[in-house]
């Protein structure tokens, strides 16, 4: 303690100290007593009876005793304060959308996410001063605030994607290909299965990683242009962003999976020779029978359904 105070302890020390106080947490002040100003004052107030417990002690015999049990008081009542202190940099917020919901958060840096249906963000109270990271499962479309000195890093559970300050939409559900789309700006991509792979994406590219399982796993990688035109109000793969849904040559099965989050249904496909069936098209607020009966239109598959929550594709 003598060591701590007058600031002489090594970090191991340091952490000694800290492990003493905590097995005598539950004797000492209660965590989150003390109102915001009253933290600040007491602080300061701990901090001048700290300075001046070292100093010689001329009184009577009885002293020692009380005044161990002040510092340890003070010491006690500053370490809670100095952990409260620390505590919202570490604190890990977490955001969880359910089916046909989304949402949108701006993050602490100013940044801003949109969150689509059946996803899991997760970011800290505060960044470091270092970098800026999160952690997606789901989806997620993302307009980074720049920011040269510390770098916007998403994980997923098969990819990091690394940037400054750009626009890109991050697909990565359990089960399902994971693919990074860029619209500005660029993004490192980083493949986590298997041998590690760094990936340089350019304006209106996306890569597409196949799921693969295991730690030897063959990670089978593509990059592909993004669709787009000028006139477009918006692409294939931020449609959701807009309300809208949107796919370009994509079986059935793929199509069928995507809407059972946008409405929050369970689609059913009983015919196995329906579901390589590839379709493209956009709907911009259509309602799930309107794009049943649209693609009908393009084979002549047969659908009912059961209760409020399930359709039957035969």
């Amino acid at each position: 303690m003598d060591k701590h105070l007058n600031g002489s302890a090594s970090p191991e020390e340091e952490q000694e100290l800290f492990d003493w106080y905590d097995s005598f947490q539950q004797k000492s002040i209660e965590d989150g007593q003390l109102s915001a100003p009253g933290n600040a004052e007491l602080l300061q107030k701990i901090n001048a009876q700290i300075s001046t417990a070292s100093s010689p002690i001329k009184t009577y015999f009885y002293w020692p005793g009380i005044a161990a049990a002040l510092v340890f008081i003070l010491l006690s009542t500053w370490l809670i304060l100095k952990k409260e202190a620390a505590g919202p940099a570490a604190q890990l917020l977490s955001i969880v959308t359910q089916k046909d919901k989304k949402h949108h958060v701006t993050l602490p840096d100013g940044s801003l996410v949109w969150l689509n249906a059946e996803s899991k963000l997760e970011y800290p109270a505060l960044f470091s001063s270092s970098k800026r990271e999160l952690w997606l499962s789901g989806e997620g479309y993302f307009e980074v605030k720049h920011d040269s000195g510390r770098p916007f890093i998403v994980h997923t559970h098969h990819i990091d994607v690394k940037v400054l300050g750009t626009v890109f939409n991050l697909k990565a559900y359990p089960n399902d290909k994971t693919e990074a789309s860029l619209l500005k700006g660029s993004v490192e991509v980083t493949v986590n299965q298997g041998a590690k792979k760094k990936v340089i994406l350019k304006p209106f590219q996306k890569l597409i990683t196949a799921d693969r399982n295991g730690p030897d796993a063959k990670q089978e990688i593509t990059v592909e242009r993004i669709a787009h035109e000028e006139h477009q109000a918006f692409i294939a793969e931020t449609a959701w962003t807009k309300q809208a849904f949107s796919f370009r040559n994509e079986s059935l099965q793929s199509i069928t999976t995507k809407l059972e989050k946008v409405y929050g249904i369970k689609i059913i496909i009983q015919n196995p020779a329906y579901k390589d069936e590839r379709f493209t098209g956009t709907f911009d607020n259509a309602s799930i029978s309107t794009v049943l009966n649209a693609l009908q239109f393009s084979n002549e598959f047969e659908y009912r359904k059961e209760g409020e929550e399930t359709i039957i594709i035969y």
